[in-house]
């Protein structure tokens, strides 16, 4: 994940993914995990997303939230799609 500003950009990359947990009509998920920021320390992270439509641009959504970073209220892709699939 790049955010590119305006407060202070960053660059996470996940280590470790600890928990995927899904609502029961797959439209809603949470991952909990560890990541990187900008290349130093182990921050625990949770990510929300919403799979609303296909494609997801402009509809399904995403919140994360990593160290004292909030991304704030669930906010609409504007690029992308996300899906979420029973694993089998």
């Amino acid at each position: 994940y790049q955010d590119h500003g305006p407060a202070q950009p960053m660059n996470v990359k996940s280590t470790r993914i600890l928990a995927v947990l899904c609502s029961g009509d797959l439209k809603q998920a949470t991952i909990f995990g560890l990541a990187t920021i900008d290349g130093f320390g182990e921050f625990a992270f949770r990510i929300d997303v919403q799979d609303l439509a296909e494609p997801g641009v402009g509809q399904d959504t995403y919140r994360m939230r990593i160290g004292i970073y909030d991304s704030g209220e669930p906010g609409t892709l504007l690029g992308g799609n996300v899906q979420i699939h029973k694993m089998q």
